[in-house]
């Protein structure tokens, strides 16, 4: 029994020792910034010194805060971007600092470009969201679902399966078109009947960028560059594969970058194509948020549909509710429109208030970096009382 006893003794001072040491090695290893993290930005004349400074303190305040490896924002107020600036490393082994100018993945931010695209093809009467998808994906033609509209899919209401994570492989597949993938789907069974419950599905807008590149007649970059890219002047937005990035970077223990970073496995997003197949900037993203509210993007009454939220309830969102390709609802009692995004290497948000014409964007390159998305809402609320801002854009 004795013997019994000084062996579990042994084992758990054992298992202690190990924890302590693993513990060490953690905290020893964690900081990414063991001197303060450079930063890289342009002084915009007219933009509202205080508030600038505000935002420049708490940017940086997230990166050493959350042990990141660096994160970039941008503000537009009234159309014009008063705010760009990045603070820490695009590749920390390098000392290769982060700059307003530097890509990363956007994740499901991607899904309100494909959505604002596809508006901008059924405003032409190119595409019509009610018409079942099968008549235009002949892999999906005699399938489940066939049936389910574009409308549909932009809604998250087609009871299409959720992607399976790394078993299914999509993120390492490569399509040059997306129908080309969808094979794994063609054959599955809806979870519920198209229209009755909302339920998320990166499956969702990959089959609506395969339905507008089937529309176009186009490969589905080449349908964004036209639609978006190039009459909207977005320069640092493409698709992921087609632009150098930073490294992205993953959290090394539990989800949380406190405990350090590692180098995150390489992916290809290329058949994710309109649920996450994009990298940009924050200065890009903004300048689309402003051509959004602008009524630019797309005509008013198509942005107005987008933003319009769901009859049906939709668990776990803000607000209970969920526009075509953004989430809608009130931040702080002003009217927001919002779509983060969270991609191998990236987190991201994107915020617009309407009602005040300012457009925010907060992009970091690690995946579960929590304080993106409160920082893009701070930093909203901060510029929309800038006293010194430009007129509103039209509405």
């Amino acid at each position: 029994m004795k013997q019994k006893i000084l062996i579990v003794g042994v084992v758990v001072a054992l298992a202690a020792l190990a924890a302590l040491h693993v513990a060490g090695w953690v905290m020893s290893s964690a900081s990414v910034h063991s001197v303060p993290p450079p930063a890289q930005g342009d002084p915009v004349p007219g933009a509202p010194a205080a508030k600038v400074a505000t935002a420049q303190r708490l940017l940086r305040a997230l990166v050493t805060g959350e042990n990141l490896p660096g994160a970039s924002a941008a503000v537009a107020v009234g159309g014009r971007i008063v705010w760009a600036e990045a603070i820490g490393w695009a590749d920390v082994e390098r000392r290769v600092p982060l700059s307003p100018e530097s890509w990363m993945r956007i994740g499901g931010i991607t899904e309100a470009l494909t959505a604002v695209a596809i508006g901008r093809l059924a405003e032409r009467g190119e595409l019509d969201l009610d018409a079942p998808i099968g008549r235009h994906l002949p892999a999906l033609a005699s399938g489940p679902a066939a049936a389910v509209t574009t409308r549909q899919l932009l809604a998250h209401v087609s009871g299409v399966r959720r992607h399976r994570g790394q078993d299914e492989g999509i993120r390492l597949w490569r399509c040059a078109e997306i129908a080309r993938g969808l094979g794994a789907i063609a054959a599955e069974p809806l979870r519920f009947a198209p229209g009755s419950q909302w339920a998320y599905s990166a499956w969702d807008y990959v089959l609506a960028g395969a339905v507008a590149e089937a529309v176009a007649g186009v490969p589905f970059g080449e349908l964004l560059r036209r639609e978006l890219f190039a009459p909207l002047a977005l320069t640092e937005t493409d698709l992921d594969a087609e632009r150098g990035r930073v490294v992205a970077y993953w959290p090394r223990m539990a989800a949380d970058t406190h405990f350090g970073l590692e180098v995150a496995d390489p992916v290809d997003y290329a058949c994710f194509a309109g649920a996450g197949a994009l990298a940009s900037t924050p200065r890009d993203l903004v300048r689309f948020g402003a051509a959004v509210l602008a009524g630019e993007a797309a005509r008013p009454e198509t942005i107005a549909l987008l933003h319009t939220p769901l009859a049906i309830q939709v668990p776990g969102a803000e607000d209970g509710v969920r526009g075509l390709g953004w989430s809608v609802g009130h931040a702080a009692g002003r009217r927001t429109v919002w779509r983060d995004g969270t991609a191998v290497g990236t987190t991201a948000s994107l915020r617009l208030l309407p009602d005040d014409g300012v457009a925010v964007a907060v992009v970091a390159n690690v995946t579960f970096a929590k304080g993106v998305p409160p920082l893009a809402v701070t930093l909203a609320n901060l510029f929309r009382e800038a006293p010194s801002s430009p007129p509103r854009p039209r509405p």
